[in-house]
């Protein structure tokens, strides 16, 4: 093939003289031959002229050097055009490759292929002289073939060993059509340096990426897009149908005759197939099976496999969830009555803090709340020895669980790192958990509003006028003289408190002044004993909470109707049994559960707190029916090293609990009626529970006196 005819000068030293001569570029000229003009039709010789004697040598060697000079310049320009070096990009492609490109490189690339990360396989994909050199795996682009680019073969996944982004899914069309546009328009590429690691940071940017990916078409609004003109077509869906059964050259399946529409519908709605009689109507059956009960047991069982149904927790012992089938069933009456998504979506996160919440026909049972069931079906290990490692996975687990259903993303992805794929940052992630993991797991009441209200101000009034009664009865009944109060203490029984038998001892002995002066002696000695030992032990708690005290109470959270006036009870305060005596008990002051009815429901939880040093705790408690103990880290569970104190009888006792073994862990305090422990809940429609004081004292600390 002939080159294109580029002219340059050939000389030769003859003696004292240079002959000068130009030839073609053309390299199939034959040597020099001396003689006149030659033909230049054929490309090959001409000589301009004889040569002329130059003087020598001065002129001769300047005359000499300037040729030389105007050989390598003419020689240049012939690589050039030999070659066809690539012209200089063109500002719109400049702009193309910046704003279609360069952020995909950033982002999906820059991580194994860059100077500031690693250099993987040998090859940079950070400037343009890193990817003309290639990596291990040969050259990476050939401009102007996007086909035969193994960039472009690796990030389509075409090429049987390559696939490109690292362990990640295939660049989307759009993405993939730009590149081949970018390798066909000859691959051009302003980047002639690496960019510096701050650059890289800012081309890698979380916000850069995110909004990339926010435009992928599943994070964009539904839009209602035109009809397709289909020619005798009239349902809309048919038309979408059947326009793009044209757009790929494929003609619609015929028409099912009655039966298998009749079955296909049957199968859809109910999962079963239709009675023999059934399959012949069509148009009937549709309402028929749309008010089935099977329709909503059917699709329960699509959303309960979404939402990961479980009636137990797992792990050794596999406790049960507590009403975990009250879910399940509230699922199929929601499907049943038509309930909307987003209704339903939104009773699954928030239905126990609706303003409007669904309630069932007779007006009971609070339907919306019940929706919150699915939080609870996660694994819960069997007393794990870290108690942090355990609430950060079943947190995850719910973040995984929900994101998946109601989001179809994997945030959980996140956890560690912004995703791969998704456009879900760390952050967000992290959002999201703090979120979930504020809340303490939980058994919540589904009672209607106002169900567990009921006749709450018939009983506060009842017990305003059983104290005004019960005051007026006491006053009545004192002594009214030295002789009365002198019988009175005589009868005493013992065992009923230090006072009434100190007033009986001291009644015993008023005839006899040494004996009353040895039991007053002995009962101020017991007196001062037993304050100074009390005073000692608060003295050393490094906590305490002080649950008569309004202000320490409102820093817990409290739930149920059991703990609604959200105050603690005055000195003095008392209960009214169910049964027998009127007053059941009169209370000193502190937080109680049982103050209108045992039926009430509550848990009371204190604000969590980290333990810096090695500390025993005691609770001053009373309780019947109900539990008390302390939560490392929310685990729900009891087992060897998570306690759970049952309250029974009634009777007011110290509990004690080493913490030793959580130094440096977050803990809370706990107390729970029967039907509302997270987990471990109990029988009985009547709890109740009272707490007075907790402490924290270091481990060894002298027990506080009864």
């Amino acid at each position: 093939m002939r080159k294109p005819l580029l002219w340059r000068n050939d000389f030769q030293v003859r003696g004292d003289q240079l002959e000068i001569r130009q030839v073609s570029g053309d390299d199939s000229l034959e040597p020099h031959r001396e003689g006149g003009d030659q033909d230049v039709s054929d490309g090959t010789l001409r000589e301009l002229s004889p040569a002329a004697p130059i003087d020598h040598p001065r002129h001769s060697i300047s005359f000499l050097l300037c040729s030389i000079t105007t050989f390598l310049l003419a020689s240049a320009l012939f690589a050039a055009s030999a070659y066809s070096l690539p012209a200089a990009p063109t500002s719109g492609q400049i702009e193309f490759f910046e704003s279609r490109i360069r952020p995909i490189l950033a982002q999906e690339c820059y991580e194994c292929h860059s100077e500031a990360t690693k250099a993987k396989g040998g090859l940079l994909l950070d400037s343009r002289p890193g990817w003309e050199r290639g990596g291990e795996s040969g050259p990476l682009l050939e401009p102007g073939n996007p086909a035969a680019s193994l960039l472009y073969q690796a990030i389509a996944h075409e090429h049987a060993e390559l696939t490109m982004p690292k362990n990640g899914a295939r660049l989307d069309e759009r993405v993939l059509g730009d590149f081949r546009e970018w390798i066909a328009m000859g691959a051009p590429d302003p980047r002639d340096a690496a960019p510096s690691p701050d650059e890289v940071a800012k081309d890698t940017d979380w916000t850069a990426v995110s909004a990339r990916r926010a435009q992928w078409w599943s994070f964009q609004p539904i839009a209602n897009p035109p009809l397709p003109e289909v020619p005798g077509v009239g349902h809309p869906i048919d038309r979408f149908i059947r326009a793009r059964l044209a757009e790929e050259g494929l003609a619609p399946s015929p028409p099912a005759d009655p039966r298998a529409l009749v079955r296909r519908l049957s199968f859809n709605l109910v999962g079963l197939p239709p009675e023999e009689s059934e399959v012949s109507d069509f148009e009937s059956q549709v309402d028929r099976l749309l008010a089935s009960p099977a329709f909503g047991e059917k699709w329960a069982r699509h959303w309960m496999d979404w939402t990961r149904y479980a009636d137990t927790h797992g792990s050794e012992g596999d406790p049960a969830i507590p009403h975990a089938w009250r879910y399940r069933d509230y699922l199929i009456r929601a499907l049943n009555a038509g309930v909307p998504l987003d209704r339903l979506v939104l009773e699954h996160f928030a239905g126990d803090l609706l303003g409007d919440p669904r309630l069932d026909p007779e007006g009971k049972i609070n339907e919306s709340a019940l929706g919150l069931g699915h939080l609870r079906m996660v694994f819960h290990g069997f007393s794990p020895t870290d108690a942090l490692e355990e609430r950060v996975r079943f947190t995850d687990d719910q973040i995984h669980a929900a994101t998946q259903a109601f989001l179809g993303l994997t945030v959980s992805c996140a956890r560690c790192h912004d995703h791969k794929f998704d456009a879900i940052s760390q952050a967000d992630y992290y959002a999201l958990y703090g979120i979930f993991t504020a809340a303490l797991p939980a058994t919540v009441a589904v009672d209607a509003p106002g169900v567990l209200e009921a006749h709450r101000e018939e009983i506060a009034a009842l017990k305003a006028r059983i104290r005004e009664g019960l005051a007026a009865h006491w006053l009545a009944g004192l002594p009214k003289d030295a002789t009365g109060w002198e019988a009175l203490a005589k009868a005493t029984r013992g065992g009923l408190g230090a006072a009434p038998d100190l007033l009986r001892d001291l009644a015993g002995s008023k005839d006899r002044p040494e004996a009353l002066s040895q039991v007053w002696n002995e009962a101020a000695k017991r007196l001062g004993e037993a304050v100074a030992a009390e005073r000692r032990f608060r003295e050393a708690a490094a906590r305490r909470w002080d649950l008569g005290d309004p202000v320490q109470l409102a820093e817990w959270s409290r739930y149920g109707e059991g703990l609604a006036e959200g105050a603690p009870a005055a000195p003095g305060d008392f209960t009214i049994g169910p049964e027998g005596p009127v007053v059941a008990r009169v209370l000193p002051s502190g937080a109680y559960s049982h103050l209108l009815s045992t039926r009430h429901r509550a848990v009371l939880a204190s604000a969590p707190f980290e333990l810096d040093g090695e500390y025993e705790l005691h609770l001053c408690v009373a309780g019947d029916n109900s539990s008390a103990r302390y939560a490392v880290q929310h685990y729900p569970r009891s087992g060897t090293i998570y306690p759970v104190t049952n309250l029974d009888g009634g009777r007011w006792r110290w509990v004690r609990h080493d913490l030793a073994y959580w130094q440096g862990d977050r803990l809370h305090l706990e107390l729970a009626t029967a039907g509302d422990a997270p987990i471990l809940v109990k029988d009985g429609d009547r709890s109740w529970f009272g707490l007075r004081e907790a402490l924290l004292v270091p481990k060894g600390t002298a027990a506080p006196p009864d």
